[in-house]
């Protein structure tokens, strides 16, 4: 029997789907319960490294979220598994584009607004960091400029230490699951602050800075904060959220634009 291409399951198809195996599956990373979380960051350290990581975190994203396993491959399809009921089906090939697709969300970890909730008792700060002061900020900030020139999982460690208020002794039970939960999230919140602050959090390098090491970021962003008043570090760094010391720094960097633009005329 010839088999018809398709680009995406018909109307009957859609409802096989839905109504005689009731698959349903998170839609976007805020529609994760934080079990399911710790199922995908899981999957981010398995396939780390591997060169089509992302498409089979995102197959296996699919399955798990699915609550069914895959036995083996037939002709027809493939042969699954769903251990709540005890049910075997079979799978149509044809399906299977169409439903990675409802999952394709989960190769986009830059995108994600959730963050795990507790690690090893502790809670964590805010997705957005609203409630961190920023000296916190900038010490994790060097944490992760130090991992992405390292590759140390120490690095990620005390950002975790940092990042979930937790005491000394935490820091010898964290985890490379740990490591890699506070890398999406820490990643994560990067790609949302340069959307939120353009003009301050541009790439490196774009306005001639890129030879600048990170100690000298660090303290340009104090004393842009504290206008050289150095009696004010402390307010800044232990006492200022990092949200708000960011405001500050980008609507500093885009006055400075809108000098230079008017000196140019």
């Amino acid at each position: 029997m010839k088999t018809r291409k398709k680009t995406q399951p018909s109307s009957s198809q859609r409802e096989f789907v839905a109504k005689k195996m009731s698959f349903k599956v998170p839609e976007s990373w805020g529609e994760l319960t934080q079990g399911q979380l710790r199922m995908i960051i899981r999957l981010y350290v398995i396939y780390d490294g591997d060169k089509d990581g992302l498409l089979r975190i995102q197959t296996a994203a699919l399955f798990n979220l699915m609550h069914v396993t895959v036995d083996t491959e037939l002709p027809e399809g493939f042969l699954c598994y769903q251990p709540s009921t005890g049910k075997k089906f079979v799978l149509n090939q044809e399906l299977l584009p169409w439903m990675m697709k409802q999952v394709g969300w989960v190769t986009h970890p830059e995108q994600m607004n959730v963050r795990l909730e507790t690690m090893h008792g502790c809670k964590a700060a805010a997705f957005d960091l609203r409630d961190l002061m920023f000296g916190k900020y900038l010490e994790c900030e060097n944490y992760y400029q130090g991992f992405i020139q390292t590759m140390k999982e120490d690095n990620l460690k005390s950002m975790a230490m940092i990042l979930y208020d937790m005491p000394e002794t935490k820091h010898g039970i964290l985890t490379e699951f740990d490591g890699k939960a506070v890398l999406l999230w820490w990643n994560a919140v990067k790609y949302r602050f340069g959307q939120m602050f353009p003009h301050f959090l541009k790439p490196q390098g774009s306005d001639g800075e890129g030879d600048a090491s990170q100690m000298e970021l660090m303290n340009a962003q104090i004393r842009m904060l504290t206008k050289g008043d150095v009696t004010k570090e402390d307010e800044i760094l232990n006492r200022t959220s990092t949200l708000r010391a960011l405001t500050e720094l980008d609507a500093q960097a885009r006055e400075a634009e809108e000098i230079k633009k008017m000196m140019k005329k």
